[in-house]
């Protein structure tokens, strides 16, 4: 099992100052976890989801974030990822998840599927994936006043026959939360020829572009994708926010 654990810094001071969020404040503390699964034991390969990761952790520390980049983690790791991200975070201002690799939706939750999923045993997806909400409920534990969550990964259930079928539902987040998903609930991620997903190209250049509100940018990101896909991947959030963010000020 391959894994990378970088701590990248904002180098650019000046860039850094002239980050700013929803406090306007240039001192504002933001770290953010990327997470990049690809190569799967006993699945399809996907290295776009390792470029996607590489490249927004690359991209993040211009935006003013300091950066926890881990890449094909199983299970175990994953959790222990996540629990050090949610120690850390307490006296930050901005806490960020990315994730890119597979994911599934069952039984009205979204999971990440760690690198060692193996679902032909029975129950897998509830014994070998993490939902979603465990996460959120980890990183609000930390009380940080913007939390920003991003996932990258298909929406649909490859072993929908093991398990009981629900209409999707909106996750509950707590205050100061948004979640955004590169497609719509039940829906798989359209592919393209590009070096990184439809919806992280989107990502990384609105993440580029000053004085664009958060909400502003996932619009940024919705038409973008819409368009590159022919109308067939629809990027989706879910906001408890209470006032704006930006990723980049002039």
């Amino acid at each position: 099992m391959k894994i990378i654990c970088l701590l990248l810094v904002a180098s650019f001071a000046l860039d850094c100052l002239a980050q700013t969020g929803n406090s306007g404040q240039a001192n504002e503390k933001r770290l953010a976890l990327v997470i990049g699964n690809g190569d799967y034991t006993n699945g399809a390969s996907l290295p776009k989801a390792i470029n996607d990761a590489n490249d927004m952790a690359v991209a993040l520390p211009r935006a003013g974030f300091e950066v926890m980049l881990f890449t094909n983690v199983d299970k175990t790791f994953l959790k222990r990822a996540i629990s050090e991200f949610s120690a850390k975070l307490k006296g930050y201002q901005v806490g960020m998840i990315y994730y890119a690799g597979s994911g599934i939706q069952a039984e009205n939750q979204e999971y990440l599927v760690p690198i060692d999923a193996d679902f032909s045993k029975t129950d897998a997806i509830k014994s070998m994936c993490l939902p979603l909400s465990q996460l959120v409920e980890e990183v609000a534990a930390a009380k940080v006043p913007v939390n920003i969550i991003l996932i990258d990964a298909d929406r649909t259930n490859p072993v929908e026959s093991m398990y009981t079928r629900n209409s999707p539902r909106s996750l509950d987040t707590p205050l100061g939360f948004v979640v955004a998903y590169s497609t719509a609930p039940g829906k798989a991620l359209v592919d393209n020829q590009g070096r990184n997903s439809l919806y992280t190209e989107a990502l990384l250049q609105a993440m580029a572009i000053p004085d664009q509100t958060l909400i502003q940018m996932f619009q940024t990101v919705r038409a973008h994708v819409i368009k590159q896909s022919n109308n067939k991947q629809l990027p989706w959030e879910s906001t408890s926010l209470t006032s704006d963010f930006y990723f980049r000020r002039k």
